[in-house]
């Protein structure tokens, strides 16, 4: 029972190892695509911010938000060696439901129940235009409803996933001379 445990415990404490991405690797930075946001921690401390362009085996293209950012910028070329850590910064959920989409849907199906719940109404009890009263009251109730959903997802978002970063490089050889 003992020999068991023993190896099973070991192997639980090696599987982390056998999962850890290689930081070291600069095909981790090569592999984001243009338009990623990052933070970069440079050899002298310093930080600076913004979104790929390209990397190459010995450089980094970055656009530094300026201007009509994330438009424009200004382009900022950075050395391999001048980089000591690369984070990407992840600002918001790619799954999220898109908001316009959202309250045009809200807003639809809320004028289509409250129409069709007004020309019941006019049906049942002569034409008195509840359906026009009952469209616009449901296109209203949608916009609240909108309002609501789209709240709690910017709640969630801020509590979740606010600029979370993920380190995707660490350069070894890269010594910091000050950190801010």
């Amino acid at each position: 029972m003992r020999p068991t445990f023993f190896v099973l415990v070991v192997a639980l404490l090696l599987v982390p190892e056998c999962f850890a991405r290689n930081r070291s690797d600069w095909k981790n930075v090569q592999r984001l695509k243009p338009g990623s946001e990052i933070m970069i921690v440079l050899s002298d401390g310093r930080h600076t911010e913004g979104c790929v362009r390209s990397a190459t085996d010995s450089k980094l293209e970055i656009v530094v938000p300026g201007g009509s950012y994330p438009a424009g910028g200004r382009d900022q070329n950075l050395d391999r060696r001048d980089i000591e850590k690369i984070m990407r910064v992840h600002t918001h959920d790619p799954f999220a439901p898109d908001p316009k989409l959202v309250l045009a849907l809200a807003v639809a199906g809320g004028a289509v129940i409250g129409t069709t719940v007004g020309a019941i109404g006019d049906a049942e009890h002569g034409n008195n235009g509840r359906w026009l009263a009952g469209g616009l009251g449901g296109a209203g109730i949608g916009i609240f409803a909108w309002m609501a959903f789209y709240a709690g997802v910017s709640v969630f978002d801020l509590a979740t996933l606010a600029r979370h970063r993920t380190v995707i490089y660490e350069n070894p050889g890269a010594r910091t001379l000050a950190r801010p």
